[in-house]
């Protein structure tokens, strides 16, 4: 007779943990989240941190956000760095619960300590953006150690030229970022129509926050697609000649989620409103024709009836500069909108008393070199993310 888990010793407990987790990654959930769920209540760490995150994002079953964040807050407090970083995200997100860009740094700062890889990458991009002396050289050092302790991002961001391919250097004591930086809404925004509003920030993302979403994004990629007015079901038209990957909430990582707010900042709209985020890719010939983006009445769940409504707003953030071509076009305005790396495109897809603005209407324009790479994020009336 087997012992139970309560009366394990660690190893054994560990070994079972392992074995839940790769049924979890290889589809048998149930079975999965049974075995989480007993060893997270015999005290396992490491089981409480995986069996949060399943509730909270819905992996195998219904997600049930409030379980699942006392456990990642249990994991927490037993010095979990995985479920550390986990809240860090959480945290700066602020849909869930309310936004604290303090103890999301403090979290995420224990997390990198202790080794996390992903933890280590987003601390090494949140250096990136401050202004003490020795703040470049740390984030090449947790970039470096993220990238030995086997994460490809980290690898993948390591070749650009924003970082330095150092040997690798001892991890020193590691500093608690200032995350609320990347949180701010661009200082600045040029109106370039206001029916509908067109507006544009220059410069809002750093190449560092450009080259992460790439990243991350780029094994995901598959042909675009585009919603049938008829049926609401997607479909590959020549309409749209793109790739483009979805970010499951699941793979975010604190600078992904600072670059969505400081695009909802802009936007002038909660995060939680926002659809996931969409990373799209355009090579030679690629295009996207003109289209509107407010969805066939088939696809939304009016506010009043308890949905988040029509998507009223879009923001645009371009990620890599075409060698030529590539513009936003507005047909209507007479607006093309070059597509320069770190910049923001916001609009408006209905117009002041809530109706689908035809004027909305907007192309990508042929790529004619190069590639053009842009993440978008479609706001809703009201919240979607969480609702």
């Amino acid at each position: 007779m087997s012992l139970p888990p309560a009366r394990m010793p660690r190893p054994l407990l560990d070994a079972r943990w392992r074995q839940a987790v790769d049924a979890l990654v290889g589809g048998d959930a149930d079975a999965a989240l049974i075995a989480l769920d007993a060893l997270a209540r015999a005290g396992h760490a490491p089981a409480q941190c995986d069996l949060g995150r399943a509730l909270c994002y819905g992996v195998g079953r219904e997600a049930d956000v409030a379980a699942g964040l006392q456990w990642l807050l249990r994991a927490d407090a037993a010095g979990e760095p995985r479920a550390a970083f986990s809240l860090a995200v959480i945290g700066l997100a602020g849909i869930w619960i309310a936004r604290d860009a303090g103890t999301a740094a403090r979290r995420l700062r224990h997390a990198a300590q202790a080794g996390f890889p992903p933890a280590l990458r987003g601390l090494a991009l949140a250096l990136r953006a401050e202004d003490a002396a020795d703040a470049q050289r740390i984030s090449d050092i947790c970039l470096a150690h993220a990238a030995a302790r086997g994460d490809p991002v980290s690898a993948r961001l390591r070749a650009r030229p924003a970082f330095r391919m150092d040997a690798l250097s001892p991890l020193p004591l590691l500093p608690e970022p200032d995350l609320s930086r990347g949180l701010a809404p661009p200082p600045a925004r040029r109106t370039l129509c206001t029916d509908p509003r067109v507006e544009v920030a220059d410069q809002a993302l750093t190449a560092a926050e450009c080259d992460l979403a790439i990243a991350l994004g780029t094994p995901f990629l598959r042909p675009s697609a585009t919603v049938d007015p008829r049926t609401g079901a997607a479909v590959k038209v020549p309409l749209r000649t793109s790739h483009d990957a979805v970010f499951d909430p699941v793979v975010e990582d604190v600078t992904l989620v600072a670059m969505q707010a400081r695009m909802a900042a802009f936007a002038d709209k909660p995060l939680g409103c926002a659809e996931p985020l969409a990373l799209l890719r355009y090579g030679p010939g690629q295009e996207y024709r003109p289209h509107r983006d407010y969805l066939p009445p088939s696809r939304v769940r009016p506010v009043p009836e308890g949905g988040a409504g029509q998507r009223d707003r879009t923001v645009i953030a371009y990620l890599a500069t075409p060698e030529a071509g590539g513009e936003t076009a507005f047909p209507d305005l007479a607006l093309r909108v070059p597509a320069r790396r770190g910049d923001l495109l916001r609009f408006d897809n209905l117009d002041a008393a809530g109706r689908p603005a035809p004027r909305s209407l907007h192309a990508g324009l042929p790529v004619a070199r190069g590639e053009k790479w842009i993440c978008t994020l479609w706001f809703r009336e009201a919240a979607y993310r969480g609702a």
